[in-house]
């Protein structure tokens, strides 16, 4: 995936670069649309969306970040990135259609995909070496939004429906749920 967005054409560039130039000016305000912010975050904020790579017609500099800078784009100063703090971003958007998007592009899709583990034994490796490393971001705990939405998917998939449905606050889910008291 790195190949396709290091192969992108100054045309592709461009294209990028007007769909970042919209969600910077949808965050820099006061008043937001929010349907449009949803709207934009869901089609801009992939993995390999158009933040991670753009470039503005009256500069020749290529903005470039990786998969997993999604939050540093927010926050990065014009016209690199959309001088937004991620809390601001999250306010908006939680409860809405770009909620999913906005947790996968800022915190990862949950689980190990591969499968593999600091146990398994790669071929001609060793299983007994062992690396602890602490993540760049920690997964939310407690109270925050995120864990409740996390929990409840894993657990009360009803629940969770209702929560993405906007029936339900996920507060409200935990507390129906018995994860947490009123």
């Amino acid at each position: 995936m790195a190949e396709q967005i290091d192969r992108l054409t100054p045309g592709q560039l461009a294209n990028n670069a007007m769909l970042v130039q919209c969600l910077q000016k949808l965050l820099q305000g006061k008043e937001y649309n929010l349907k449009v912010l949803a709207e934009t975050v869901q089609n801009i904020g992939t993995e390999n969306g158009p933040w991670r790579a753009f470039a503005f017609t009256d500069s020749p500099e290529v903005h470039r970040w990786g998969p997993a800078d999604f939050r540093k784009f927010i926050e990065a100063d014009r016209p690199a990135g959309c001088q937004t703090k991620c809390s601001v971003v999250e306010q908006l958007l939680r409860g809405s259609p770009a909620w999913e998007t906005w947790l996968t592009v800022t915190r990862g899709t949950p689980g190990n995909p591969t499968g593999a583990n600091q146990y398994t034994k790669e071929e001609g490796g060793n299983c007994d070496n062992v690396t602890v490393s602490s993540p760049a971001l920690p997964p939310p705990t407690g109270n925050s939004v995120s864990y409740a939405v996390r929990r409840l998917q894993k657990n009360r998939p009803d629940l969770y429906e209702r929560v993405k449905s906007g029936e339900l606050t996920s507060n409200a889910a935990m507390i129906e749920a018995g994860f947490r008291e009123p």
